[in-house]
């Protein structure tokens, strides 16, 4: 119990005065675990360091050139579900995970401190957070949602059609232009016969009065 008193007391308390102290920057900075999709879904901030953690393992924001506390050390935590942030550490690194991320997270300055020393003041932008659309990873247009393999699969249908149409317009013309060419053919076939007929006509009349 008295443990857990000194802790609870003393820990937050040198933290505290180290942060108004301004003490001196460390060698140290914070990594986006994994990128996300789309606001809404939990951002894990990696702080990597030797031998984790057996020093306290704490992040911060910075307001207005301070360093505001998240968490002191993440592997006490007690958080509920309903907590903007939450943490965790393992071998190498501890974290802080931004829960459903906003808008208001971004462009703000976070550093994880170790101990009593303070990492780099970095500041989360938009471009560490999400996918880009041309990255490897399952390409998802980030805010619409829509999948890009409909976009291609639209694209050569629209083509597909096009094509189709001016095969049809090609096909349809000729067989126009064709029926006409015919019609005009019949029409002089029938003109020859009729004067053929005509002539005969003619001759067999000639040949009656002969006689």
């Amino acid at each position: 119990m008295r443990n857990i008193i000194l802790h609870d007391l003393v820990i937050p308390l040198l933290l505290a005065l180290t942060f108004v102290c301004k003490a001196d920057i460390y060698n140290m900075t914070w990594e986006v675990k994994k990128k996300v999709f789309h606001y809404g879904e939990d951002l894990s901030l990696s702080c990597c360091v030797h031998n984790c953690c057996q020093e306290a393992a704490g992040w911060g924001k910075w307001t207005n050139n301070e360093l505001t506390t998240i968490f002191i050390d993440v592997k006490y935590l007690h958080v509920d579900n309903n907590s903007k942030y939450d943490g965790g550490i393992n071998e190498t690194e501890f974290l802080l995970v931004i829960r459903n991320i906003t808008e208001f997270d971004l462009n703000i300055n976070y550093s994880c401190t170790y101990g009593f020393k303070i990492g780099h003041k970095k500041m989360l932008l938009e471009t560490d957070v999400f996918f880009e659309e041309t990255t490897s990873d399952p390409i998802v247009t980030r805010k619409e949602g829509i999948p890009a393999y409909l976009i291609v699969v639209a694209c050569v249908a629209s083509v597909l059609v096009i094509v189709f149409a001016i095969v049809v317009f090609v096909v349809m013309k000729y067989i126009t232009s064709k029926s006409r060419f015919r019609s005009k053919s019949d029409v002089s076939s029938y003109r020859t016969c009729r004067q053929s007929l005509e002539q005969d006509d003619v001759s067999n009349e000639e040949t009656e009065t002969t006689n």
